[in-house]
């Protein structure tokens, strides 16, 4: 691969380094076994950057990720952290014209994605290491401000109010997935139907999503995650010189969440075809010492839900388990296959009961264990196995995972916290598959939904 120095490659992206001493010392790299080098340091604005060097990587993954999310949302405003998430990634920025989805997939070909989750919000984009500087650049004319149009806060109004109800009342899997955490919340039928109308985001002025932007996205609540290959580059120099004289800001003030709590639900849903389910399983504390070991058995639990649930009617292969460590650690979903002939959401109880026995007459080594904490090492901050790293230099889209993994980790709880989790997760011994077994049979730790068609 052509490697330039850090002059040629940002003068021809346009971008004019005035070398500057960097405010605060940073912390010397780590190199893992794997040979990459990670980085992590923070400006003196509150800016955490997080750095992942890949030797031969063909591009970098930047994502800027915020610490607010949907959760946040004030009470009548649902939809607010879509919107304001579309402005903040889409409207123009100082000499930046506004953007929309297919001049993104032409422009950023190699990846883009601006997720707005419960927790967070992130910001991707994958560039060639010759496109990096500039592509960084624009992230960080973002970050000082976005100009918000009549035009523009129309267009990221509708795709939120699109976006919230396709997640909970569109395609079945989808629709599960959101509405379950709902039900965990406590709200009725009636509150899930008003939050994906979103009635009321169509009130948000110019001037309260301006002021809504410069409040939510702003150094103080943010992290700066780059994963590829960064050779010749000063990256500390680079990223100081672009985001260091942004004002900070403070941390976003979150709001308060109801705790969430077991129980059951049906519905009876026009324009669906077959009854489908999920069954999600409230999950241990992060904090808690026994995390690590609920982790990894879940692990082992979801692949056997996979194999067994293997594809659904149309003979589609989905994924049978899902758990979002990092943005929603409380909460681990199940998804069985409902007969036709289940009509209450207790009977989705039953199949994960049934499912769970058959697992355990089974003798388990500890090879499947090992194969499973492999495969997610590398995204709680581990070195990356043999294959991957070969996949890696070549794939954008595992740079893009990466990259978004670090920001997750550094938003939620920051890399001591994940560093010493890291440690207790590979030193996790196989076992205690009874004890979790239970766990997930317990009613107490369930929230079971069941969506059928309305006859």
């Amino acid at each position: 691969m052509n490697r330039r120095p850090l002059r040629a490659l940002t003068l021809a992206a346009g971008v004019i380094l005035a070398a500057p001493a960097l405010a605060a010392p940073v912390p010397p790299p780590q190199t893992l076994s794997d040979s990459t080098v990670v980085r992590t340091w923070t400006l003196d604005n509150g800016l955490r950057v997080f750095t992942r060097h890949i030797p031969d990587a063909q591009a970098v993954a930047i994502t800027v990720g915020y610490s607010v999310g949907t959760d946040d949302d004030p009470p009548g405003m649902e939809g607010l952290g879509q919107a304001l998430g579309e402005l903040a990634f889409m409207a123009p920025a100082g000499d930046i014209p506004a953007r929309n989805r297919e001049e993104l997939d032409s422009q950023r070909s190699l990846g883009w994605s601006f997720p707005v989750s419960r927790r967070t919000t992130l910001f991707t984009e994958v560039a060639s290491v010759e496109q990096f500087p500039g592509v960084l650049s624009q992230a960080a004319a973002r970050m000082r401000g976005v100009q918000v149009t009549k035009t523009g806060l129309a267009d990221a109004v509708n795709h939120a109010r699109s976006e919230l109800n396709d997640m909970l009342y569109g395609p079945a899997m989808g629709a599960l997935y959101y509405q379950v955490r709902e039900v965990a919340m406590g709200r009725k039928d009636e509150d899930i139907l008003r939050r994906a109308a979103a009635k009321n985001l169509g009130k948000l002025t110019v001037s309260e999503a301006d002021q809504q932007l410069k409040r939510r996205f702003v150094p103080a609540n943010a992290v700066l995650s780059l994963a590829g290959n960064l050779q010749d580059i000063d990256v500390p120099a680079l990223v100081q010189n672009l985001f260091g004289s942004i004002p900070a800001g403070t941390p976003f003030a979150h709001v308060s969440q109801p705790r969430l709590q077991s129980g059951s639900r049906t519905l009876a849903l026009e324009g669906i075809k077959n009854s489908a389910g999920v069954v999600a399983v409230l999950a241990p504390a992060l904090e808690d010492s026994l995390h690590p070991s609920f982790y990894l058995n879940a692990l082992l639990l979801g692949s056997h839900f996979n194999h067994l649930w293997l594809r659904d009617r149309e003979g589609h292969v989905p994924n049978r388990h899902h758990y979002a460590i990092f943005d929603e650690p409380d909460l681990m979903r199940i998804f069985p296959l409902p007969d036709a002939s289940m009509k209450q959401a207790d009977g989705l109880r039953l199949q994960i009961d049934g499912a769970l026995n058959t697992f355990s007459s089974l003798i388990v080594t500890s090879e499947p264990y090992e194969d499973l904490r492999r495969s997610v090492l590398w995204l709680l901050g581990g070195p990356l196995a043999d294959e991957l790293l070969s996949r890696v230099q070549t794939e954008p889209g595992l740079l893009h995972t990466l990259a978004r993994a670090q920001a997750g980790r550094t938003l939620q709880g920051g890399e001591r916290f994940w560093a010493s989790y890291r440690a207790r997760f590979a030193a996790e011994p196989p076992g205690n598959l009874g004890h979790w077994i239970s766990y997930f049979k317990d009613p107490k730790n369930q929230i079971d939904l069941l969506m059928v068609p309305k006859r």
